[in-house]
């Protein structure tokens, strides 16, 4: 029942939906390193209400918060 994901340094990528039908995700805190988020990453997240993307973030996919 984890409300808030957070994401160490180090990561460079994301891939396609990683966090479908999280639905008491509430924050997104995501590493300073990350430079691609996939497709569909927080499909069916309803509660979803802040995400913290970092200044490396150069590639984001399609449909990050459909539904």
């Amino acid at each position: 029942m984890n409300k808030l994901l957070q994401f160490e340094d180090g990561i460079l990528a994301l891939s396609d939906a990683s966090f479908r039908n999280f639905l008491n995700l509430k924050t997104v805190s995501l590493g300073n390193t990350l430079e691609t988020i996939s497709n569909y990453m927080f499909v069916n997240c309803p509660l979803l209400k802040e995400v913290v993307i970092p200044d490396s973030l150069s590639k984001i996919g399609n449909y990050q918060f459909y539904g």
